[in-house]
């Protein structure tokens, strides 16, 4: 799920895998410490390495997400501040030309070979998103009756996925699948305003569809980053059942939400993805937690719903530490 992509990754590991043979050549006595440290020091300005600098952030993308940053401030303050002197064709405007110069820029940027720029690019795509869904808003509240009904957050929530699945299609990057799970999560909201009172369970299935469908892809190949997809979208898989099932929803949601929670730690273990492990292990303990103070608070007593609760937790942890060994998904560092 890193955002930096693989190379440093592989540069991590190929000194990982180089310590375990220099402390094994050590104790052999095959070479010195002098030797060790001369090969330390050869492999650590070596390609992958140059690679590895090449991939981390620096002032320039720093500066670059500064000035995203100040962007959105100063949108929301005029919108804010002055909303009320503009027009309808001013207070669009106000929004919609943010919009439109922050995709111009992640074209733009997308085209340089720089990785600070590249990334910058997938920023400020990401924030486009967010300015597209204001500007489809704002459309609405002017100009239509839609603003004024559900079937406007449908409307928005639907144009900003549909904004970041064409991105992606563009630029095949974690920002931009970051945005596709957000919008994806925002339209299952959208469609719990369907009945006519909102409805979580609606809200919930729609979002767990959404994360199954995620998941698949990436498992097929079809969604990449695959890692970030699964992880991303595992969440939506486990978020959607908690939450029709949390507070007055059915409990066999409650139930689902277990087995989801049981299935992305099985596909972490066959996946050898870590990330993933701890987002499983994290959802069932929210889950269990939420299923024993809800059902049996009352039977318990909130003291020993708490220390069943700690027990839940260590009982994680010991867990996630075991499947973490047996991965074998980080090596010695």
């Amino acid at each position: 799920m890193a955002l930096f992509g693989r190379r440093n990754e592989q540069y991590f590991t190929a000194m990982s895998v180089l310590e375990d043979f220099l402390a094994r050549w050590l104790k052999a006595e095959l070479i010195d410490e002098g030797t060790a440290e001369r090969l330390r020091q050869f492999e650590s300005s070596g390609p992958l390495a140059a690679q590895s600098t090449a991939d981390r952030p620096g002032a320039l993308e720093a500066l670059l997400y500064l000035g995203l940053v100040v962007l959105g401030v100063g949108v929301f303050s005029l919108m804010g501040l002055q909303w009320d002197e503009f027009s309808p064709a001013g207070r669009v405007a106000a929004i919609a030309t943010p919009t439109a110069l922050l995709l111009l820029m992640g074209w733009v940027l997308r085209r340089s070979t720089d990785p600070e720029f590249r990334r910058g690019s997938q920023a400020a795509w990401l924030v486009a998103v967010a300015f597209f869904a204001g500007t489809i808003a704002v459309v609405l509240s002017e100009y239509t009756e839609a603003g004024d009904n559900d079937s406007g957050l449908l409307i928005v929530s639907g144009g900003a996925l549909a904004l970041s699945f064409a991105l992606w299609l563009f630029n095949r990057s974690p920002a931009q699948v970051l945005a596709i799970a957000a919008t994806s999560f925002f339209f299952g909201q959208a469609t719990g305003t369907l009945p006519d009172e909102w409805s979580q369970e609606v809200a919930g299935s729609t979002v767990l569809c959404a994360g199954l469908a995620g998941v698949v892809l990436a498992e097929m190949g079809l969604f990449r980053p695959a890692s970030t997809a699964r992880g991303l979208f595992a969440l939506l898989v486990l978020a959607g059942p908690y939450e029709a099932g949390v507070g007055n929803g059915p409990l066999v949601f409650e139930l689902l939400a277990g087995l989801a929670a049981v299935a992305v730690i099985g596909l972490g273990v066959r996946r050898g993805d870590f990330p993933l492990l701890l987002i499983g292990v994290a959802g069932a303990f929210v889950v269990l937690v939420t299923f024993i103070f809800e059902h049996f608070s009352d039977q318990l007593g909130a003291p020993l719903a708490l220390v069943l609760c700690g027990a839940i937790l260590v009982g994680g942890v010991l867990l996630l530490g075991a499947l973490r060994r047996s991965s074998g998904v980080f090596r010695r560092a």
